[in-house]
């Protein structure tokens, strides 16, 4: 673990290899799910809505994630619009239905 994370990040118990991985994972998958589809026999809205659950979900656990691990205040400031983005497109989509 870098000496500067190990000073940045807001929890003792966060690894910075975990942190790096999870990162990058929530990133690629949220991505995904902002567009995509799950798979199963229900309905099409269902699954578009289930889809966009993960979505949210993640848009929140990467922003968590990243204050957790030290990411400056001010840029969290900022990319807590995307999060709020992610729940305002989930409403939509909802609304729509």
């Amino acid at each position: 673990m870098s000496k500067q994370f190990s000073n940045l990040r807001r929890q003792q118990f966060l690894p910075e290899p975990y942190y790096k991985a999870m990162a990058k994972f929530l990133r690629e998958d949220s991505a995904y799910w902002k567009t995509g589809m799950v798979a199963g026999d229900e309905r099409e809205d269902y699954r578009r809505h289930l889809a966009l659950m993960v979505f949210v979900s993640e848009s929140y656990q990467l922003w968590s994630l990243r204050f957790t691990g030290g990411e400056p205040l001010d840029t969290l400031r900022d990319e807590l619009e995307t999060v709020i983005a992610a729940f305002e497109y989930q409403k939509k989509f909802e609304e729509k239905k």
